[in-house]
């Protein structure tokens, strides 16, 4: 049925979606129902205003709310990443600014610490994020934890260093977007294994703090690179749905966001330390 079909001069079709939720009902009826009823009639059917907050992103999701969910998750993300680079422009290029973090490094580390409580808080209870207000404020406190790492950690590189870091690491993220799109095993089924994975690198992490042996921050920076490049695969797939074990429900947008953001920090930073070898 086309976008042009109508009934009786009176009501139109929009889609096949709407025809063939109407033609469960009598069409006797059907042809005595004005405009203004079937509009009605419609808002009870319509999947995004009467959205249930655990439809997930399957196979058979309508297009256009995976388009919508997707739209929101990238704006947001490129607003959180344009924040963080507008902010550590501000501090490399300032002197004031540049000076207090290039004197006091420990600001840096203090970031990360509280990032990783507050992932692993949010792994243990991960029903906290449920909460459209709590999602809010794990979005807004993460961009600014993450803006005051990168900004810190920049100023002890040079400009090149970061522009290179930067390049390569777009062009990292990008391939493997669409390699996560593209390949059709589920990658969603290693969350518990990144789970581990997450677990170790901090503990890996925490021992270099203490031991910043060289030979061991080199094998930390390429595991971690490595592993933040799985978490990338399986998180954009998280995001995209579809036949996957798990997938984000539509309402986890910004949970969706934030857990891509940190992918695209943790590889910039990964990928920034090599200059350091």
């Amino acid at each position: 049925m086309s976008k042009s079909d109508t009934i009786d001069g009176n009501l139109t079709y929009k889609s096949n979606h709407e025809f063939d939720l109407i033609r469960e009902f009598d069409m006797d009826s059907l042809e005595s129902i004005n405009e203004a009823d079937f509009q009605q009639v419609m808002e009870t059917f319509d999947t995004e205003k009467n959205l249930n907050p655990k439809y997930n992103l399957i196979e058979e999701t309508p297009l256009y709310i995976r388009h919508q969910f997707l739209r929101k998750v990238f704006f947001i993300l490129v607003l959180q990443i344009l924040t963080t680079f507008g902010f550590t422009a501000l501090a490399y290029f300032i002197p004031q600014i540049n000076d207090l973090f290039s004197q006091c490094p420990y600001i840096s580390i203090g970031c990360g610490a509280v990032y990783c409580v507050m992932i692993i808080v949010c792994i243990i209870f991960p029903k906290t994020l449920e909460n459209t207000i709590c999602c809010i404020i794990f979005l807004a406190t993460t961009t600014g934890l993450l803006s005051l790492l990168v900004a810190s950690t920049c100023c002890f590189f040079d400009i090149k260093e970061i522009a290179i870091a930067l390049a390569i690491t777009v062009l990292v993220f990008i391939s493997l977007m669409i390699l996560s799109y593209q390949t059709k095993y589920d990658l969603t089924r290693w969350l518990g294994f990144t789970i581990v994975l997450s677990l170790i690198m901090v503990y890996f992490a925490i021992v270099l703090i203490f031991v910043p042996i060289k030979p061991l921050c080199l094998v930390f920076t390429i595991a971690s690179t490595i592993a933040t490049c799985i978490y990338v695969l399986v998180d954009m797939q998280l995001i995209i749905g579809g036949k996957r074990k798990y997938q984000f429900t539509v309402d986890q947008y910004m949970l969706a966001t934030t857990t891509i953001y940190c992918d695209f920090i943790s590889l910039f930073l990964n990928i920034l330390r090599f200059f350091r070898f």
